[in-house]
C-alpha cells in the first residue's frame, strides 16, 4: 500500500520539517496491523517526494480471533496488503500526526503556506468509479488524473477492475491535503476494518472542520465514513447543517444591515417562497412535507396562508435549525387549531420515514 506526496515549491526538502521525518532517513513504524515505513525516494532544492509505504499483515489480522463460521479464504487472501484504505488512514495519523493537525515545531512558519502539493496513490479503491472519485476531490480544488486498473495486465479479456490508479494535484496546506486523504480514502473504498461508534463522529467532524459541511457530497462522505450507521450519520449531519448555518449567519453579519429594515423591497428568498406557495395552490395542494424546512420560514407563511393549508410537516436534520424553527411559528401563542395543523420533526429526505407518507405535495427549497 503506497503514498507519494511531492511538490516543487522550493527549497522544496523543507517538506520534511512538515512531516518530522529527515530527508536522508529511512524510519519504519510497527502498527497493531502491519508495519509502516516513511522515506524519500527524491529530495532536492527543486523538487521532493515523500513516501509512505504500508505492508500490511492480513493472516496477522485474523490470527486469535476464533474459529469462523464457515470456512473462507476471504481473510487469507485479500486486497488489505496493497489497496489503499481505513488501514492508510491510520497510518497517516500515526506516522504523520503532527502535519495532519498542523503543527511543526522547528518551523512553525511552514504551517499555514500554500504548496503545490501532487499525491499518488497507485492502488485506491473506488466504489462508484471515477464519477464518485471526481465528485469528492474535484469541488475540493483538485485536479484529477485517473487511470481504472485491468484485474489483470496479462489478460485483458478478464476486463477492468475497481481500483485506479489515482494522482491529486492542488495548491494546499499539507494539513489541508492530510485531513482530506484521512477523511476520503475510506470513504473511497466504502468500508472500514474496525468497529465504528460515536467517537468516529468525533474525528469526522473534526478532520472535516472547513470544508466538509460545504462540500455537495457530504451526505454520501458521512454515510459511508460511519459505515452507514443511520444514527451516526444523523448525528454527524445534523452538527454539519448547524456548521452550515453558523458559516452562513456569519457571512450576513459581515455584509451588514438588519435582517428586515424598514420599507425594503422583498428579498430573492421570500419572492421564492411566493412563488412555492402559488405552485402549491395551483396543484390543488392542501397537505405539504416541507423536507428541509431549515428554520421554518416556508412552514410559517404557509400556516399562515390564505385559504388554509390542512396540514404541514416540517422536517430538518438540524435541532437546532428547528429549534429556531419553533420559535418563529410561536405555538406556545396559536389557537389549538392551528397547532394542530402545523408540526416540526426531525428527519431526513435520505432516509425511509413513513412521517413522510399520504401529502400532497413535499417541498425541496434551495
Amino acid at each position: 500500500m503506497l503514498l507519494t506526496i511531492t511538490t516543487t515549491r522550493a527549497p522544496a526538502t523543507d517538506l520534511g520539517y512538515l512531516f518530522a521525518k529527515h530527508p536522508a532517513r529511512v524510519q519504519s513504524f510497527e502498527l497493531p496491523f502491519g508495519v509502516a515505513r516513511a522515506f524519500y525516494p527524491e529530495a532536492s532544492d527543486e523538487r521532493c517526494t515523500f513516501a509512505l509505504v504500508l505492508d500490511v499483515d492480513p493472516i496477522g489480522l485474523v490470527r486469535g480471533r476464533g474459529p469462523q463460521e464457515t470456512f473462507t479464504l476471504r481473510p487469507y487472501v485479500n486486497d488489505r496488503p496493497y489497496a489503499a484504505s481505513s488501514f492508510l488512514s491510520v497510518a497517516i495519523a500515526r506516522v504523520l500526526g503532527s502535519a495532519l493537525n498542523g503543527n511543526c515545531t522547528t518551523r512553525p512558519e511552514l504551517v499555514d503556506v500554500a504548496w503545490p502539493l501532487e499525491a499518488r496513490i497507485p492502488v485506491l479503491p473506488c466504489r462508484g468509479g471515477e464519477r464518485v472519485l471526481r465528485a469528492l476531490f474535484e469541488p475540493l480544488g483538485y485536479a484529477v488524473e485517473a487511470r481504472r486498473r485491468a484485474l489483470d495486465e496479462e489478460f485483458p479479456e478478464w476486463g477492468e477492475s475497481a481500483y485506479f490508479d489515482v494522482v491529486l494535484r492542488a495548491t494546499k496546506t499539507v494539513s489541508e491535503l492530510l485531513t482530506q486523504l484521512y477523511v476520503l480514502i475510506p470513504v473511497l473504498d466504502d468500508d472500514k476494518h474496525y468497529w465504528v461508534g460515536p467517537v468516529e463522529v468525533e474525528k469526522l467532524l473534526a478532520k472535516g472542520s472547513g470544508w466538509l459541511a460545504a462540500h455537495p457530497e457530504r451526505e454520501l462522505v458521512t454515510q459511508r465514513y460511519l459505515k452507514h450507521q443511520r444514527g451516526l450519520a444523523r448525528e454527524a449531519l445534523g452538527r454539519l447543517a448547524e456548521e452550515g448555518d453558523a458559516a452562513h449567519a456569519g457571512d450576513e453579519e459581515d455584509e451588514g444591515g438588519s435582517e428586515e429594515p424598514l420599507e425594503r423591497p422583498l428579498s430573492l428568498d421570500e419572492h421564492r417562497r411566493a412563488a412555492v406557495i402559488e405552485a402549491l395552490r395551483a396543484a390543488n395542494a392542501t397537505t405539504v412535507v416541507d423536507l428541509g424546512c431549515g428554520e421554518g420560514k416556508l412552514v410559517r407563511e404557509l400556516l399562515h396562508a390564505r385559504p388554509a393549508f390542512e396540514r404541514i410537516l416540517g422536517v430538518d436534520v438540524s435541532m437546532r435549525a428547528l429549534g429556531i424553527a419553533h420559535a418563529r411559528l410561536e405555538r406556545d401563542r396559536l389557537a389549538e387549531a392551528q397547532r394542530k395543523r402545523a408540526e416540526l420533526v426531525q428527519g431526513a429526505l435520505t432516509y425511509r420515514d413513513a412521517r413522510f407518507a399520504g401529502f400532497d405535495a413535499a417541498c425541496l427549497v434551495e
